[in-house]
């Protein structure tokens, strides 16, 4: 049996015995032909389970205290990606309802939003790209400001980020050892650094706009990030001057979990039975998170992080031909957030053994399609003239189309 073969007997599984959740992202994110009124269904559903539900009653809190990063679950940072992974999306009526606000901060500068962190639009505009409202020209027109910006920094190839600066404001006697990052780093209030919020935004760039060149400079930064200099960078980068001239930390660095560098051949453990002593602590659900995380990029497939990771993760593979991990690889806690794997969740409750048969098998379904989709968006996509340009209707109410371009 082909690869191909046994990832679609895995897509019927799920289509025939997973709960409302898989199955909805089944559909959305492994049947590009499936049936409108099917995901409707599935769709439906979802939105009026209790968990989405509650989720979603969340967000009028986070706007209201512009609760952007961080590790809370109702920081927008955990909050909205956690929605997006239980297959809340753009469309989804009571999620629409809740978005308006905060896609009408994306008018004003970094500056003025919370006390000017430089995180603060990355993880707002990367999260609602994830969340599916690249419709929404100043998503669209920021997320393509975004890549250009994070391109002309990594293509630089330099991870000297820090300075010494000789004046003030001093920084707390707790942060004396913490370096400081280069100011000529967020100018306009925006980090340049590429972060883990980067990584969910890069992943949701409209197809229509992945030409060659959009795909090139993805990659880039996709290559900086897989570098050993930036895996080597000091945990959260380092302390960063807001504009209530504090200092704070930067935050939201993409350190994967597990990060492989050299010989693949030293690499050995599988499990953390497998793993010699020498060999520093893996944590299954963050590991788990991140390459997923990183599946849909070209350089990720071929790096020995990720090779790694395919070996890992195919060693549960199970009689029936689907796959089951060990319980903590899908952790369900509030510990580190959604980007650190406090939430891998992808079945409503009861989480019993079935359920974790479907994660499992779902998660390796994904990470396999994503080969897929690498190839296909290596193809760029057919020219279309002006004349021709599909146009949209605003979400919220406004029944002037606009061009779907909306740089």
């Amino acid at each position: 049996m082909t690869r191909r073969e046994e990832r679609q007997q895995l897509i019927d599984w799920l289509l025939s015995y997973g709960d409302p959740v898989i199955r909805l992202r089944t559909l959305i994110d492994l049947c590009p032909d499936h049936s409108p009124a099917e995901e409707r269904e599935a769709a439906r559903l979802v939105e009026q389970s209790t968990d989405v539900q509650r989720l979603i009653g969340l967000l009028p809190w986070t706007r209201t205290h512009l609760a952007f990063r961080g590790k809370s679950e109702m920081d927008l940072g955990n909050l909205l990606l956690r929605l997006r992974w239980l297959g809340c999306s753009a469309g989804m009526r009571s999620l629409d309802a809740q978005m308006e606000p905060f896609i009408e901060l994306m008018r004003l500068p970094a500056s003025l939003i919370s006390y000017g962190h430089p995180l603060d639009v990355p993880v707002l505009g990367n999260c609602l790209a994830y969340a599916g409202y690249c419709r929404e020209p100043l998503v669209r027109a920021w997320l393509r400001r975004r890549l250009d910006a994070l391109y002309d920094f990594c293509q630089r190839g330099s991870y000297d980020i820090y300075v010494d600066p000789a004046g003030q404001p001093g920084r707390p006697s707790s942060q004396r050892k913490v370096p400081i990052v280069d100011p000529a780093l967020y100018p306009e209030g925006e980090l340049l650094l590429p972060t883990i919020y980067d990584m969910y935004g890069l992943s949701a760039y409209p197809p229509e706009r992945t030409d060659p060149d959009t795909l090139d400079r993805i990659n880039t930064i996709v290559a900086y990030v897989l570098d050993p200099r930036y895996q080597r960078l000091r945990d959260g980068f380092g302390l960063v001057l807001t504009d209530d001239r504090h200092y704070n930390l930067a935050g939201g660095t993409a350190h994967l979990e597990g990060f492989v560098e050299g010989d693949l051949r030293n690499v050995a453990w599988a499990t953390p039975k497998a793993r010699p002593a020498s060999q520093p602590t893996v944590r299954p659900a963050r590991y788990l998170r991140h390459l997923t995380m990183m599946a849909p990029f070209w350089p990720s497939f071929g790096s020995l992080w990720g090779v790694q990771g395919d070996r890992v993760l195919s060693e549960y593979h199970s009689a029936q031909g689907r796959y089951l991990f060990p319980r903590e690889y899908l952790a369900e806690g509030a510990a580190g957030g959604f980007i650190n794997g406090g939430y891998m969740a992808v079945h409503l409750r009861p989480r019993d053994e079935a359920a974790r048969e479907q994660e499992s098998t779902f998660y390796m379904a994904l990470l396999s399609d994503f080969g897929f989709l690498r190839q296909a968006r290596l193809v760029p996509p057919p020219a279309i003239s002006w004349e021709q340009r599909l146009q949209v209707r605003r979400l919220y109410g406004d029944s002037t189309p606009y061009p779907l371009d909306g740089d």
